[in-house]
């Protein structure tokens, strides 16, 4: 007996409602469980105030013998950076999913995430992880003609590709969606398996059935965009006249877009048809009404693109229900042979083809059918080789040779700190590495009689500490590269500290994952104080921040370039040499972030390590801090900007960036508007510069902000932000004025 794990977002029921993947999940569970496994549904939620699913589901779920785990993302942290909430909700599953023999995911906001991403860097097998293609964000805001929320959607959909992609398999109800998501560039772990949708087999009736006679027209779906509703008032707006008096028009499901509602009944009213809405039954309740006097009943499915949904599947399994349907997406997956129910997704064809059947509606014995019996089959088949594939598996075998390193450090004027880094590398659980310091010209004596000190410590162990004129970090990073020769380079900086285990487990993770580069977490922190104990890894100093990175999301990166993570990796350096190293800058900060861009852009693998190896320490005199930001910015845009010039797309990354810019200004520009009619005197102003009035002269503001960092330290200052302004600002303090 295999567990089960099924986990999903959309259940049977929350406050009345679930979707198709809630069906799906439903449906799914109860085959596991006469098929003998034992089946768990972890609901991941992401709401802004914790739910629950309905009392009378979990009872049911209970009384079928299936498991029931209900996890809640915690609120936004303002300390956490990027915070991206799927990504939180899936760091709350993977501990939790690790004792199950087999998980299916689905798709959107895949809580697979955090999971396949550590079981990357880990010797033991995890769980078989399977994503399951209902409908992404992507394709979700295509249907519905949205345009995604930078950089929210973007970060969304960097998540759920990454999670298909790492998965071990990936099924899809249709084919059509499988091929769709693979023409927008989804990467997936081998063939997709078209499986369509599990459902119980309905019970044969030998009763006689009427013959039909149709006095009821009912759209079957949400109302929204993307299910078609809009094509179907249009429809029946252009037969109205033709329709059988009294006829009776009912939109059959819930809704969140009241406009789109209020559009068709006022639509419809106006044509001289009879409308109503019934929008308060769950999926058992739905089905029971159409099947209520079905042969008097045209159930239309009108979606203009539509996956392989439920809506379509469970109404062509009632006696006599006349059903249509678009001929798009997976439908014709669902009804197949079936041309005499199914017309292209325009107005005019859906109106032609609704009139046709109100006229001639179809006897039982012509109606479509879905094979159930054939989809169950298919979907069991292919879980015995899930289960027979975890079952198989075995941990992973480091290499009894380890590969060489060269750790490389930046030095320049860090006196203060560059004693506390080495202590931690000769605390290392593992010390066969090699250690490269550059003094890029710290033009005090301090800093360099300090430098000199450890010179002399660490010659016993033959690391190499120098000295060279100034070139800047990233020329300075380049030079302490060429003097090594390991097989893989670890960057650090000279200000930030390790945990004991730092090195082996970078070097571990990325021999295990064989990516190209490998970018690790980080805990933020400021002061002089050591913020770890170099012997036992116990934190000294508690963070104020934390920065567990995303990814190298290409695209939300132009807008968000934080989802990319701090300064410390770990790359071969075969491909360090390869790329060029550093691009040598001098006065441009954020030079890891465009080296990271660069490297996926030349098609190298480049992957984040969610454990928190780095204690990323924060300076107000760091480069981070006071070179230009613009600059930094630049920099980051024109390695995208090499590539776009080639695919005959210049200028493409400035024009996202400078158009998000102008989105943000119109933001902020709207709340201040808001701000001086609801509260002249906003909260907060004195340290954000946001003064909520248009009555302060803006030099006031930036000498309030001047006195404010003149007279508190930096650490008290991010003391001070964090517990009182994160929740307003986020983890970053505002830039100088």
């Amino acid at each position: 007996m295999a567990r089960v794990a099924i986990v999903s977002y959309n259940v049977q029921t929350i406050h009345g409602k679930a979707g198709g993947v809630g069906a799906f999940t439903t449906r799914w569970a109860e085959l596991l469980r006469s098929n003998g496994d034992e089946v768990t549904i972890i609901v991941t939620r992401v709401d802004w105030e914790p739910v629950r699913v309905d009392a009378h589901w979990r009872a049911r779920y209970q009384s079928l013998g299936i498991g029931l785990i209900e996890l809640q993302a915690p609120p936004p942290s303002p300390t956490r950076w990027p915070e991206v909430p799927t990504m939180r909700i899936a760091e709350l599953a993977a501990p939790v999913l690790k004792g199950f023999d087999v998980a299916y995911f689905q798709d959107w906001g895949n809580a697979a995430f955090h999971l396949v991403r550590e079981r990357r860097y880990a010797t033991a097998p995890g769980p078989v992880c399977v994503t399951v293609l209902h409908g992404p964000s992507e394709w979700e805001l295509s249907s519905n003609q949205r345009f995604p929320e930078l950089p929210k959607d973007l970060h969304l959909a960097y998540q759920e590709r990454y999670a298909a992609q790492h998965s071990d398999a990936v099924v899809s109800p249709s084919r059509y969606m499988a091929q769709h998501l693979q023409g927008l560039g989804w990467s997936f772990p081998d063939e997709v398996e078209v499986l369509g949708l599990p459902m119980p087999e309905p019970e044969s009736t030998a009763a006689t059935l009427p013959a039909p006679h149709i006095r009821r027209i009912v759209y079957f779906g949400r109302i929204e965009e993307r299910k078609g509703l809009r094509n179907f008032v249009l429809a029946l707006q252009q037969i109205a006249a033709q329709l059988p008096p009294k006829i009776e028009i009912i939109l059959l499901g819930g809704t969140d877009d009241h406009a789109l509602l209020d559009f068709a009944t006022r639509t419809l009213k106006d044509a001289g048809l009879a409308v109503s809405q019934q929008g308060s039954f769950d999926s058992a309740a739905a089905l029971k009404f159409l099947a209520h006097s079905a042969h008097e009943t045209l159930c239309v499915v009108p979606s203009p693109s539509d996956n392989h949904p439920y809506a379509v599947v469970e109404a062509s399994l009632i006696p006599g229900l006349n059903l249509i349907a678009c001929r798009s997406g997976g439908v014709p997956e669902i009804l197949q042979d079936a041309e005499s129910q199914l017309c292209d997704p325009l107005p005019r064809d859906l109106a032609a083809k609704i009139l046709e059947r109100v006229n001639a509606p179809l006897a039982a014995t012509q109606l479509a059918r879905y094979d159930c019996a054939a989809a169950n089959h298919r979907w069991l088949a292919f879980h015995q080789r899930m289960v027979a594939l975890a079952a198989s598996r075995q941990p992973r075998a480091l290499p009894q040779q380890r590969p060489t390193v060269d750790i490389c450090i930046t030095y320049f004027q860090k006196a203060d700190y560059l004693g506390q880094l080495v202590d931690a590398l000769e605390q290392q659980t593992q010390t066969d590495f090699h250690v490269i310091a550059v003094n890029d010209g710290s033009p005090d004596e301090y800093s360099n009689r300090v430098f000199d000190q450890h010179v002399g410590r660490t010659a016993e162990r033959g690391w190499d500490f120098y000295w060279q004129p100034n070139a800047f970090v990233d020329a300075a990073r380049n030079a302490a590269a060429r003097r090594g020769t390991g097989d893989y380079i670890l960057f650090i900086d000279a200000d930030d500290v390790l945990p004991p285990h730092a090195v082996a487990r970078m070097r571990e993770a990325i021999t295990l994952s064989g990516d190209d580069a490998l970018i690790c977490s980080s805990f933020l922190f400021a002061g002089d104080q050591r913020p770890v104990d170099p012997a036992t890894g116990a934190v000294l100093v508690p963070p104020y921040a934390t920065c567990i990175p995303l990814g190298i999301d290409l695209v939300g990166g132009i807008v968000n370039p934080q989802a990319f993570g701090g300064s410390m990796f770990i790359i071969r350096r075969g491909v360090f040499e390869r790329i060029g190293g550093f691009r040598e800058l001098r006065g441009a900060g954020h030079e890891d972030w465009e080296l990271y861009v660069r490297l996926v852009l030349a098609g190298y693998k480049v992957d984040i390590l969610p454990e928190f190896l780095q204690f990323y320490r924060q300076l107000e005199d760091s480069l981070a801090h006071t070179l230009p930001r613009d600059t930094a910015r630049r920099r980051l845009l024109d390695a995208y900007e090499q590539h776009l010039q080639a695919a005959g797309l210049p200028g493409g990354a400035l024009a996202l960036a400078g158009l998000h810019q102008s989105a943000q200004l119109m933001e902020k520009r709207i709340r201040q508007l808001t701000t001086k009619v609801a509260a002249p005197q906003g909260r907060y102003a004195f340290f954000t510069g946001h003064t909520g009035t248009f009555d302060t002269e803006p030099d006031v503001v930036t000498r309030l902000q001047q006195w404010y960092r003149e007279k508190l330290s930096f650490e008290t200052r991010l003391k001070i932000h964090r517990v009182f302004l994160a929740p307003f600002i986020g983890p970053h303090e505002p830039p100088a004025p």
